[in-house]
């Protein structure tokens, strides 16, 4: 998908968001060049979900993880950024099956 402007990515997330209740349990491959608006998006969906507080990248971190509230139907929300693995066994080495294989939902920039 593709967005004219922030607004329609909004208008989007707002519409994600609705369809992933009353639990949100997914994987979501986010693709796209640098400056794309992938981590924009994932910051429109979590508020969209009611996350409230600072959303940061996880370019970084490689992984951010945000509680959802109790009207979004609690649980995880976890981003990640894999732009700087080069092997797929350095997913395995963080630890990463670990969280894959728990509920929640999974937001993947670079995957």
């Amino acid at each position: 998908m593709q967005w004219p402007d922030e607004a329609a990515a909004q208008a989007t997330a707002e519409r994600l968001a609705a369809a992933l209740l009353p639990a949100p349990d997914a994987v979501i491959e986010l693709h796209g060049p640098l400056g794309a608006g992938k981590t924009t998006f994932v910051r429109l969906l979590l508020r969209a979900l009611g996350v409230q507080g600072r959303i940061k990248s996880p370019s970084y971190a490689v992984m951010e993880t945000y509680e959802l509230p109790a009207a979004s139907g609690g649980g995880a929300a976890s981003h990640f950024d894999f732009y700087r693995f080069g092997d797929p066994r350095e997913w395995e080495d963080a630890g990463f099956r670990d969280v894959f294989a728990a509920p929640g939902l999974k937001l993947c920039e670079w995957p």
